[in-house]
């Protein structure tokens, strides 16, 4: 994903890891290549009332001397050779299905897709122990959201919190027969700056162009996205408020049928907690709040918010992941 970090582990391995830009439990689930049954499959899970975002695929590699076949076979213990260990070389995957993934994990609760595998780099390659020339095992990260935290286009419920989540009600498919905009207001409890942040921005091209936008109106200033800035399930944040309030567009032209949205609000002020109100309960205007108190304490009455608990019901291992910064 963004902001890569290349640093060296030992003297073997060099790890290239991903930034955590949202809350919650990372969870991991790991997969062996060629080998036969479940353990082939990438088969994340969350819970019944969690969607699942992925934030990163991995391809490993074990070190030679661990005598791991390059197709996992059966005989062959899986914690040996299809979990991670230090001296492993760990690289974000890049093969052509890499998109694949995402789109197939990203908003379910479960599912399962079976691994690949990838040229070792160079990086890994050219380290003082001999690495097999390619990848044998795959890891995923990801977290699961509660849904108690997320507001869908249908819906006029404000939800409070101190991350909330807005996408298309029909998410992980595409949007389907919206013909209006649909705007949200997101307010903070005390004076905090508001983050936006992409988990899934995919505005609609179709044969005039593009037909779907996100604008945000922070005071006299409106940002609008279009599709030349869809993330392709890069997460990251793609706003940064210059007041504790601000509105949301979401606008189609005609009635096309296309573009998926999950955005992520959070407040900057720990202190803060944050109210997203869509549709008919979405304010205009903002109101008057007092400044954070930075001892712990907010000086304003806020209401009941939801739990921040984003942990998965079940994962794959509990073992150390490779990018626990």
């Amino acid at each position: 994903m963004n902001g890569w970090i290349f640093f060296a582990i030992a003297t073997v391995t060099v790890w290239r890891c991903s930034s955590r830009v949202l809350p919650g439990k990372l969870n991991n689930v790991y997969a062996c290549y060629g080998a036969s049954g479940a353990t082939s499959f990438l088969s994340p899970t969350c819970a019944d009332d969690e969607r699942m975002v992925v934030e990163n695929i991995y391809a490993l590699t074990k070190p030679v001397d661990k005598n791991c076949p390059s197709a996992m076979t059966t005989g062959v213990d899986r914690a040996d050779c299809c979990i991670y260990e230090d001296g492993d070389c760990v690289e974000q995957y890049d093969g052509e299905v890499r998109i694949s993934y995402f789109e197939s994990f990203t908003g379910t609760q479960q599912f399962s897709k079976s691994s690949v595998n990838q040229r070792t780099s160079e990086l890994c390659l050219s380290g003082n122990v001999s690495m097999m020339d390619f990848s044998n095992y795959m890891l995923m990260t990801f977290y699961c959201i509660n849904e108690t935290l997320t507001a869908s286009f249908n819906d006029n419920e404000p939800v409070t919190a101190p991350v909330v989540y807005w996408r298309n009600t029909e998410y992980p498919d595409v949007i389907s027969n919206l013909t209006s905009s649909i705007t949200c207001s997101a307010s903070t409890s005390c004076d905090s700056s508001i983050l936006i942040t992409a988990i899934d921005l995919s505005l609609h091209n179709d044969s005039t162009g593009c037909v779907q936008s996100l604008d945000v109106v922070d005071g006299n200033t409106v940002k609008t996205f279009t599709c030349t800035d869809n993330n392709q399930y890069d997460i990251k944040t793609i706003f940064i408020s210059s007041s504790h309030f601000i509105k949301v567009t979401f606008r189609t032209g005609g009635q096309a049928n296309g573009g998926k949205l999950w955005i992520q609000f959070n407040a900057t002020e720990s202190e803060a907690v944050l109210t997203l109100a869509c549709g008919a309960s979405a304010l205009t205007t903002a109101s008057l709040v007092d400044s954070c108190d930075t001892t712990g304490t907010s000086k304003t009455t806020t209401t009941t918010t939801a739990s921040l608990d984003n942990t998965s019901k079940s994962s794959d291992e509990d073992a150390a992941i490779p990018c626990n910064f």
